[in-house]
């Protein structure tokens, strides 16, 4: 039904370049357009300095399965081997719609509760609060699609992300320059030791992550390919 969508529309959009290749796969002849996330840059000036900061935050809705999946994969195979850092560097977790199934993972991954803060469901400032404390964020999704918000959210305000591989899908996001990736779990805790560690390399990743959304995602990138979309209909 999508394809045949596709086949009577003058132009096809698309959120990222993966989607872009799946309909040429079926389509090649469809027009397709890339507009991913419009992001506002929100600028190096809102972030405080890397030792000012403490904490690893994750953000997810409950309510969608591969936010329970991905936490669930952390608390029971990463979060244990950062060991002592674990005090230093709790987890935030920003998860509304989340107590009961929450506390069920928890409980399952034996996790301290000293090491752990249950927001719950936050405010845009609240969060953006949050976003300014803490030292990383992590996004260990194992399945789903599209460009991930969080991700985007993350680095447009200045704080490092080690993601899974599915989570920078489509994000033109490159591991040790953007970001730092991996679905393997004790990789995982390594990189995420090594930016709570290394505040050079934090320091590098924050402006190369700024780079990242202000040339794929700023409203401005935006505003040209929507341009160019609505010219090309009335063409």
């Amino acid at each position: 039904m999508e394809l045949q969508f596709v086949r009577e529309s003058r132009v096809t959009i698309v959120v990222s370049d993966v989607e872009a290749s799946v309909i040429k796969r079926y389509l090649p002849d469809a027009s397709v357009t890339v507009i991913s996330n419009i992001i506002g840059f929100r600028g190096i000036k809102t972030s405080r300095l890397c030792f000012d900061r403490n904490g690893i935050l994750f953000v997810g809705n409950f309510n969608h399965l591969p936010n329970q999946q991905g936490l669930k994969w952390f608390l029971e195979n990463v979060f244990p081997l950062l060991g002592p850092m674990q005090e230093r560097h709790p987890l935030h977790i920003v998860a509304s719609n989340s107590m009961s199934g929450l506390n069920r993972i928890i409980q399952e991954a034996g996790i301290s509760n000293g090491s752990i803060r249950v927001h719950g469901y936050l405010t845009d400032n609240e969060l953006q609060q949050l976003y300014m404390e803490v030292r990383a964020v992590i996004a260990p999704l194992l399945s789903g699609a599209g460009v991930k918000g969080k991700v985007n959210q993350a680095m447009s305000y200045g704080v490092p992300v080690v993601a899974t591989p599915i989570a920078i899908e489509g994000m033109h996001a490159k591991h040790g320059r953007d970001c730092l990736v991996s679905g393997n779990p004790t990789d995982f805790a390594i990189f995420l030791r090594r930016v709570l560690d290394d505040c050079r390399l934090w320091g590098d990743i924050v402006s190369n992550a700024f780079a990242n959304v202000q040339t794929f995602f700023s409203p401005e990138v935006a505003h040209a390919r929507l341009t160019s979309v609505l010219h090309l209909c009335n063409a």
